[in-house]
């Protein structure tokens, strides 16, 4: 008698409804389980790929902007905002007597690279460097600098 009723056929209708929704919906599910998971390794991908050619790039830049400073005939330092020597030329190197000095302080350059006032003994003035006037945002000459390496005297004008 319940197969004749009414509303057996109306429920197993919807039931029978309800699971061919239930079967779309699941392939539905993993449609998009796969689709995450394409997109994740090619993202990954993507993203390690955008990472390489930037390394690239940066490294190709810093080769030429390298071979310009070497190629120039005057000494070049470089430093970070910090004022930590970053890059020394080779003709900086010459002039200095050594390249690059690590972990120092700005107040320690003068007497690290042995920097004096010229004509004295005396360590030039940490913040009348044109380096450091530079870092505080002026514009800086001296012509009053000196290097003192153990057997020569080396005059400096530094911009």
């Amino acid at each position: 008698m319940l197969e004749n009723n009414p509303t057996t056929h109306w429920l197993q209708s919807e039931i029978a409804q309800l699971r061919q929704e239930l079967a779309q919906v699941k392939q539905e599910k993993q449609d998009l389980e796969l689709l995450l998971e394409i997109s994740n390794y090619h993202g990954d991908t993507i993203a390690a790929w955008l990472y390489e050619q930037t390394k690239k790039v940066t490294h190709e830049s810093e080769h030429r902007l390298a071979q310009f400073l070497e190629a120039l005939p005057v000494g070049v330092s470089v430093v970070d905002s910090q004022g930590q020597p970053y890059y020394v030329n080779q003709k900086a190197q010459e002039i200095l007597g050594q390249g690059v000095i690590s972990d120092i302080y700005q107040e320690q350059i003068s007497q690290a690279y042995q920097i004096y006032i010229a004509g004295t003994q005396q360590l030039y003035p940490y913040q009348n460097l044109p380096i450091s006037r530079a870092l505080r945002g002026e514009s800086a000459y001296a012509d009053d600098i000196e290097i003192h390496q153990t057997n020569q005297i080396i005059p400096i004008e530094a911009w």
